[in-house]
């Protein structure tokens, strides 16, 4: 008995010192390499400029798509066409408002040529009867009335000229009216703003499109480059000017060559891959562009490895 109680209390003592020494001993930090020849980073093809959300300034439901995602465009090249029959409506509305104001225009102008002719031949029966008053051939009252016939006739002359020149505003106000609502039915066909590539199309026919909404994604044709991430562990290592191979990944070809043509000078969260069921913990990166060679041929979009030549 006394032989099992010593046995005991040996194994007991043994687990109780093997448990000090491991709270003892300290866990390993992630130590920084002391000599890097290449680093390595995980990126995605893009144009260099980056991708642009289209947004449609009007809103309306769309009547036609013609395009497809990945299909190529020209500047210019209609992409969506929302239905403008409201504002085809209007702009009819505003031409004839436009007619009308013209004829207004018309009228009065005519009527101001009358109203001059009325006191030129007034004037000129004046003269007559103020030289035939000094004679005694005519009355004093003739003479006033003639004068107040030309007073009235100079007040229509001067109201005339005021509604052609108060009809002339209305008119350029009209004007601008349709030089908007033909531009706005103009807008109603959304064009490609340069020559490039509909990565994807976010609506479908019959839909709604809202004001400022996002209908696709474009990538306008140019240089391309990667857009890539490097692990915070490696981050001050990389500098501009610096050569990079691309190979595609799972994949140990390289496809393309480049250089680091720019990098944020701060971490943040990881964007590419972030989320993947084998990221094991919350690493930051490090944000760079790899400009590649004009001679690549690698479609947008695709996910590569960057092997970074660090070493001078």
């Amino acid at each position: 008995m006394k032989k099992i109680s010593f046995i005991f209390i040996a194994t007991l003592f043994m687990m109780v010192s093997c448990k000090e020494k491991s709270k003892q001993q300290p866990v390993p930090d992630l130590q920084q390499p002391q000599q890097v020849l290449v680093v390595q980073a995980t990126g995605e093809v893009l144009p260099e400029n980056g991708l642009q959300s289209l947004l449609s300034e009007n809103a309306g439901t769309i009547k036609k798509i013609y395009v497809k995602a990945g299909q190529h465009v020209k500047k210019g090249e209609p992409l969506l066409l929302l239905d403008n029959s409201n504002q085809s409506l209007t702009v009819q509305d505003i031409r004839l408002k436009i007619a009308t104001q013209q004829a207004h225009i018309e009228v009065a102008k005519a009527q101001s040529g009358q109203t001059s002719q009325n006191i030129e031949n007034k004037s000129k029966e004046l003269e007559i009867s103020k030289r035939l008053y000094a004679k005694g051939a005519e009355t004093k009252e003739n003479l006033t009335n003639l004068e107040n016939d030309i007073t009235i006739q100079k007040h229509l002359l001067n109201q005339n000229e005021q509604n052609v020149i108060a009809n002339q505003r209305q008119l350029q106000e009209l004007k601008n009216q349709l030089k908007m609502n033909e531009k706005s039915l103009t807008d109603m066909t959304l064009k490609a703003p340069a020559d490039g590539i509909v990565m994807d199309v976010k609506v479908e026919q019959g839909d709604v499109l809202a004001g400022f909404t996002q209908y696709a994604t474009f990538a306008p044709d140019g240089p391309i480059v990667v857009e890539a991430e490097v692990d915070e562990l490696f981050a001050n290592y990389i500098e501009l000017g610096q050569t990079a191979t691309i190979n595609i990944i799972g994949y140990p070809n390289v496809v393309a060559t480049g250089k680091v043509v720019w990098a944020v000078n701060y971490l943040s969260k990881k964007s590419i891959f972030s989320g993947s069921n084998d990221e094991k913990e919350d690493r930051r990166v490090r944000k760079i562009k790899i400009k590649l060679d004009s001679s690549n041929k690698l479609l947008l979009g695709t996910k590569v490895n960057c092997i970074i030549k660090t070493a001078k």
